[in-house]
């Protein structure tokens, strides 16, 4: 089986392509969406609007074996490390 695909729009050269955020290809993950020069799978976009929904949590999604971990039907969020709040904080200023 050929786990490559034409992401020229070409008929080109193919290419094996895979999630730029997690590094799974395309085969294993239900959805793929390609930008310019990026892939973003469809568990990927899961935990960003999981962000995006939740823009108050000051900390980070807990995550186990790939997915987010639900409490009571909520993410749940752990305390940044100093070392991740500085760099944190540090973009921030930037």
């Amino acid at each position: 089986m050929d786990d490559s695909v034409d992401d020229s729009g070409t008929g080109g050269d193919k290419v094996a392509v895979a999630c730029s955020f997690c590094g799974k290809d395309h085969t294993r993950v239900a959805k793929l969406v390609a930008g310019p020069g990026v892939y973003i799978c469809d568990a990927c976009i899961a935990l960003c609007q999981i962000y995006i929904d939740h823009p108050d949590e000051d900390g980070k999604l807990l995550i186990e074996d790939g997915r987010a971990v639900l409490r009571d039907g909520a993410p749940v969020f752990v305390p940044l490390t100093a070392e991740e709040r500085a760099a944190r904080d540090a973009l921030k200023a930037s």
